[in-house]
């Protein structure tokens, strides 16, 4: 089946939002991990659908350096959020705040995907079947390929000594 590159980005939206509500529903702390493990993977993977696949191919067809840097920066400000996210436990009394500031700024970044860059998009030359069918594909890819990191024990690290 191919999909349309902004249909299917705007699917990836409403699974992204699916993902916060199942993490909002969560009633312990391990499913509460759980649900964050797979918001986080879901944001990665679709940060990496747009910075490799889908803005490249826009910024070749359309005027839009100025909302892709936007959009790369928001993904910046994401992955710090992430970051702190990882390293806390749902029961850390800023989890929530942290969380929340998480999910207010995807709701800008999709916001502003499907109100800016995706019409964009549309009103482009792109090839939007092809270009969603390159998506769709690459992110099968990044899907195998987290499921077997998944399965894999994390390798151990060895921690340097804290400077006292």
């Amino acid at each position: 089946m191919r999909a349309h590159a902004t249909e299917f980005l705007r699917h990836n939206h409403r699974t992204l939002k699916a993902l916060f509500e199942a993490f909002e529903e969560s009633e312990d702390t391990s499913e509460q991990k759980e649900a964050l493990e797979n918001v986080l993977q879901e944001i990665t993977i679709h940060e990496r659908l747009e910075s490799e696949i889908f803005y490249p191919a826009l910024l070749n067809a359309s005027p839009a350096s100025h909302l892709i840097d936007q959009a790369e920066e928001e993904h910046l400000e994401l992955a710090a959020i992430m970051e702190d996210l990882r390293d806390m436990d749902p029961a850390d009394p800023l989890f929530a705040d942290k969380f929340i500031e998480l999910d207010d700024k995807i709701s800008q970044h999709v916001l502003t995907s499907e109100t800016e860059l995706f019409p964009l998009a549309e009103e482009s030359s792109l090839d939007l079947e092809s270009l969603g069918a390159d998506l769709q594909e690459f992110r099968a890819r990044l899907l195998e390929e987290t499921a077997s990191t998944r399965t894999e024990p994390p390798p151990k690290r060895k921690r340097a000594p804290r400077p006292r």
